[in-house]
């Protein structure tokens, strides 16, 4: 849809004037309609629920009436609960005031004023990983934790998939030979749909989760009892698994663990953005010309895939500088690999 359609579709759909104005409910809702071949799904209910979570009040009042000190106030209440979630809720409350301003049916964009003069707090990078040293706890931990909490956080490891899609695996979306699992456009990091080669060891793991009636009647491979179906919350085994190893973790930080072991086993910038699925037309790359030249397939990127997963479980095993081949291996004529610490770093 061009810009001029956009503008034409808009003003069709809500008929108002400035003596009847939009509520903010109703600009949010506008705004998902003229976005909804661009965002995902789970960007629009995170969308509703953040609003509705932490600016119950703003939904109900007229746009118009929304001024840069309720901004502020609003900005400053939610920065004590999360610095990450206020900044979030203005770039959404910025986005859905964008165009009826553009259109000349709103005066001003009450967020723009407020990022004009206020003090915006930056949402601090993260870069928490799970250190080498710590990956032989990880693994010692994993028997502790209840099969499905076990089998999910080994896949988030060595499959490194963001939580969302990982909980909505689907069994027809997986292929036994060669392994794969289709990461389709709407769960994807990247909105483009993608075979995604699976590694050994977790190729392994799904294959005997396909045996258990649960996953064989509900077609979810880590199926749950509430209304989606799948299983959609396992922070209680995160924090007895946070507390076996003496450190916190979140599922995220094992896609920065297994980007950093990509880098210092030497893959380039393009190939870890394919097993992120990031982008390819985002920096550092370049522009989208660059990014669109590029084209791999499944198993372009496989041998990638699966020395990431074997250098983790050589890393969970460890012994001085010798990383020695456990059961998880998905090579078990390996049983030794000689590693020099050292080549990897403090870290890795």
């Amino acid at each position: 849809m061009s810009l001029a359609e956009a503008r034409r579709a808009f003003v069709a759909r809500v008929g108002a004037t400035p003596e009847n104005p939009d509520t903010v409910a109703q600009l949010l809702e506008e705004y998902l309609v003229l976005r909804k071949h661009r965002l995902k799904t789970s960007t629009v209910d995170d969308y509703r629920w953040t609003l509705k979570h932490y600016a119950p009040d703003f939904l109900k009042r007229p746009a118009a009436s929304v001024t840069y000190t309720d901004i502020s106030q609003l900005y400053e209440s939610v920065l004590a609960k999360s610095v990450a979630r206020a900044v979030y809720l203005l770039r959404i409350l910025s986005a859905i005031y964008a165009v009826p301003v553009l259109l000349g049916k709103l005066a001003t964009n009450p967020v723009k004023q407020f990022r004009a003069v206020g003090q915006i707090v930056p949402v601090p990078v993260r870069h928490r990983l799970i250190p080498r040293t710590l990956l032989p706890e990880f693994f010692a931990a994993l028997p502790s934790l209840p099969r499905d909490a076990r089998d999910w956080a080994t896949l988030a490891l060595l499959l490194g998939f963001r939580s969302a899609p990982l909980y909505k695996m689907r069994v027809e979306q997986y292929c036994k030979s060669p392994a794969s699992y289709l990461l389709d456009e709407v769960t994807a990091k990247n909105r483009e749909a993608v075979a995604y080669p699976v590694p050994k060891h977790c190729a392994s793991i799904i294959d005997a989760r396909l045996d258990l009636a649960a996953v064989r009647s509900s077609g979810w491979l880590f199926p749950g009892e509430g209304r989606t179906g799948h299983a959609v919350d396992f922070s209680a085994s995160w924090e007895s698994l946070s507390a076996k190893i003496g450190k916190k973790v979140s599922p995220h930080d094992f896609r920065r663990t297994r980007a950093t072991v990509g880098g210092t086993l030497g893959f380039s910038t393009i190939t870890l953005k394919r097993i992120l699925t990031h982008k390819l037309d985002a920096a550092p790359i370049g522009d989208q010309v660059t990014g669109g030249y590029y084209v791999s397939d499944t198993e372009q990127l496989r041998p990638h895939v699966q020395l990431l997963e074997d250098r983790l479980i050589e890393f969970g095993h460890t012994t001085g500088n010798i990383y020695r081949m456990h059961a998880l291996t998905s090579d078990p004529e390996l049983n030794m690999v000689d590693v020099p610490g050292e080549l990897f770093g403090e870290e890795y």
